[in-house]
């Protein structure tokens, strides 16, 4: 069973910039400007929250209480593993990144051994796992839909109506 996943480092950007933001919306001068990047923020949290993606490079904590419950992760797309640690008795250790790797494509990740070792037994305690998530460093990187999207929510939020964004993600979550 994995634990609640934790934001260790947030995206140096977002997205969208404030000049496409306020182009879509259609917004002049610079009044709302800080209110404009709150809705980035929250149409990109919105967005991570329902695909169970990050969308801009971002470093994610994840606890399991088992080694066999990394064999999928709740997050994606997964750059890199930086780190994993557990508790062997009260000292706590990292596993040797030279003996995991990434399963699975696209979104559906996993990590599991290279052929020929074994995870370490661990007496109590959570696993930590940290992991380098994200499409890339910018919003180029973004694919367009979930650029589209997160204009969609902004739109809603700022004309003050709900958004069913449900149809333009369908085929983008993380389900599991």
């Amino acid at each position: 069973m994995l634990g609640p996943l934790a934001t260790i480092s947030e995206p140096a950007v977002e997205p969208i910039e404030l000049g496409s933001a306020k182009r879509f919306l259609r917004v002049d001068g610079t009044a709302q400007d800080d209110d404009i990047r709150m809705l980035i923020g929250a149409a990109r949290r919105d967005l991570e929250q329902t695909t169970g993606q990050r969308l801009i490079e971002q470093t994610v904590r994840i606890r399991a209480f088992r080694f066999s419950d990394l064999a999928v992760l709740p997050v994606g797309p997964v750059m890199a593993i930086v780190d994993i640690t557990y508790l062997d008795g009260a000292e706590r250790k990292s596993v040797d990144l030279e003996t995991v790797y990434l399963t699975g494509a696209g979104l559906e990740r996993g990590i599991d051994l290279v052929p020929g070792y074994s995870w370490p037994a661990h007496t109590r305690g959570p696993i930590v796992v940290d992991l380098k998530v994200g499409y890339g460093p910018t919003g180029a990187s973004v694919p367009e839909n979930l650029r589209w999207a997160m204009f969609a929510l902004m739109r809603g939020k700022f004309d003050d109506r709900a958004v069913d964004i449900e149809g333009l993600v369908v085929n983008d979550r993380i389900y599991g």
